[in-house]
């Protein structure tokens, strides 16, 4: 086989074989090492191109290093791996160039869905403008992600100020489209029934001041002011739930409460279960908001601590750690009946399978890796299908 032939016949060689030749298309000696940014497709091809290209190389974080032999370490040396690279004039689609741009920083799973998305290549097609706002886009929300647990919430109008220079470019329109269509792309979300849960994944809050928690538990708090409120407790006791709005819970100096365990639940339909049966509980809606992680911290402070409930798949595990965060956490029941033999799953996605996948190997000390392979393996077991009894 040739060296053209080895390098393409793998998308994901030949793309960080792509990256490593850009670093040696320059004058001058080359370093000892050089290390470039890989995606989490490319890490497990790492060792193939360094074979491919005659050089030692391994992974290292998220970047793959390749060594450089002195003898090689003159850019004329590899003139052949940079002609299998060599850009060809064929006056290319703009689009088709930020597709190929995008890749040295999403996975290729990623850029595929994305170009098979209607209302994103309707968008690219607009002007360059377009193009640069879904490059940047695109890279933030990689990036963004690659801190799972230690997001800090952000608003759109932050978000449009930092990444376009705008605080009003993603409040609504066209490109508050594209971003979340970007951001179900990179975590692997349905598109069609992300709504808020994606947003939270990536900390981003529409307005602070219309978010809110939902909180089922005999407590009372008191505000900066002095003033303290009891109706929460006194709503727990007539068996109702209260919210609590970002602004209130912001403003809350310490908190009261008549019991020091309470239940975490992901999702509604098991937390109003709770709420039917009494047990004190707080709704974390998916992925956490700023109001949700506060309150925990205040409840924290006083030496509360929680079980939680959620999913069985990577989300409801990250969801758990964030929850961890914020306060202690006893038990998680997805972990707790992970390898339960008689519980109904649900199957895995190829997509997904990657994504939980790569998760693992760039997190060595996820704390719920067991639980996450036996899902890989077998399927994953939803929330309401699990009893916090155990």
């Amino acid at each position: 086989m040739s060296l053209d032939e080895e390098l393409c016949a793998d998308r994901r060689i030949k793309g960080l074989a792509r990256k490593l030749v850009r670093r040696i298309n320059g004058e001058g000696p080359l370093p000892p090492e050089i290390e470039v940014l890989a995606t989490s497709e490319e890490w497990a091809v790492i060792p193939d191109v360094g074979r491919i290209l005659g050089v030692a190389a391994y992974q290292k974080g998220r970047k793959a290093v390749f060594r450089i032999p002195i003898e090689r370490r003159n850019p004329s040396e590899w003139g052949d791996i940079r002609a299998v690279f060599a850009t060809k004039v064929t006056g290319d689609d703009p689009i088709e160039e930020a597709f190929r741009r995008v890749r040295l920083t999403a996975g290729a799973d990623v850029v595929e869905t994305l170009k098979a998305d209607t209302t994103v290549v309707r968008f690219l097609r607009r002007d360059k403008g377009a193009i640069r706002d879904f490059i940047r886009m695109l890279e933030w929300s990689v990036g963004r992600i690659a801190h799972d647990t230690t997001i800090s919430p952000v608003t759109l109008s932050q978000l449009g100020t930092d990444i376009l220079g705008d605080s009003k470019s993603l409040r609504a329109g066209a490109r508050r489209k594209v971003l979340e269509r970007i951001l179900c792309a990179v975590v692997g979300m349905d598109t069609d029934e992300s709504g808020r849960e994606v947003s939270a994944r990536f900390g981003i809050e529409e307005n602070p001041f219309t978010s809110f928690v939902t909180v089922f538990a005999p407590f009372s708090f008191t505000l900066d002011t002095g003033e303290m409120f009891r109706y929460p407790g006194e709503m727990f006791r007539t068996g109702l739930a209260v919210q609590l709005p970002r602004q209130t819970v912001m403003r809350i100096r310490d908190v009261r409460f008549d019991v020091g365990h309470i239940v975490t639940s992901e999702n509604a339909a098991p937390f109003e279960a709770l709420v039917r049966d009494g047990v004190p509980c707080l709704y974390t809606e998916g992925y956490p908001n700023a109001a949700v992680i506060r309150l925990l911290e205040l409840f924290a402070a006083q030496g509360m601590t929680v079980d939680h409930a959620g999913d069985g798949d990577l989300d409801g595990f990250l969801i758990a750690d964030r929850i961890s965060n914020a306060i202690r956490v006893q038990r998680v029941i997805a972990d707790e009946v992970a390898a339960d033999e008689i519980l109904p799953r649900r199957p895995v996605s190829s997509q997904a399978r990657r994504r939980w996948e790569a998760h693992l190997a760039t997190h060595l000390d996820f704390a719920h890796a067991s639980s996450l392979r036996i899902a890989i393996e077998r399927g994953w077991i939803e929330q309401e299908n699990m009893s916090i009894d155990g």
